[in-house]
């Protein structure tokens, strides 16, 4: 995959246009954001 956010941007954007993420889209992105703040040194 080019993309190392995996479509992030995309899922985002659906979300921006008030379109639900199906349950794996929403499990996947929640995982993804914990990743992202665990790798914060601003975030306990």
């Amino acid at each position: 995959m080019g993309n190392p956010r995996g479509g992030l941007d995309e899922q985002i954007e659906q979300l921006l246009q008030c379109k639900p993420l199906v349950e794996p889209e929403l499990k996947a992105l929640c995982e993804k954001a914990k990743e992202i703040l665990m790798e914060e040194s601003n975030v306990q």
